[in-house]
């Protein structure tokens, strides 16, 4: 009779396990490693960085002072975002990725000195 109740018991368990709603949580899918979020970080900013770079070229296509010193601020401070942006991205033991945050901050750098030339460039006439 010990062998029936197992079987019962086994049955009942089956039987509730299939009724039940949500899976257990060992069978849900695992948090990313470290690295997938370096990546993510890394292509977020490079993502950010290219629309940054086609703004800085348009800059500065209004005419009014008021909306040219809103954009140059607002791109300054851009740069400055995508700068601490990569800050925050653990590299250490990548060389690959720490070479490519490098070259990106580099690249906000040149970026940033060109938004300060063409804001400067187009208000030297002005004064």
């Amino acid at each position: 009779m010990v062998d029936l109740e197992e079987l019962i018991n086994r049955d009942y368990l089956v039987i509730f396990r299939e009724n039940l709603g949500d899976k257990p949580l060992s069978t849900e899918t695992k948090p990313k490693p470290n690295e997938d979020i370096t990546e993510m970080q890394m292509e977020d900013v490079r993502e950010k960085l290219a629309k940054l770079q086609d703004e800085v070229q348009n800059f500065p296509k209004s005419e009014s002072n008021e909306d040219r010193e809103i954009t140059y601020r607002r791109l300054s401070e851009s740069c400055v975002k995508y700068s601490i942006a990569l800050d925050r991205v653990n590299v250490i033991g990548r060389e690959k990725v720490r070479n490519e945050r490098k070259e990106m901050l580099m690249k906000i750098d040149g970026l940033s000195t060109q938004i300060v030339d063409k804001y400067e460039q187009k208000r030297a006439p002005e004064n």
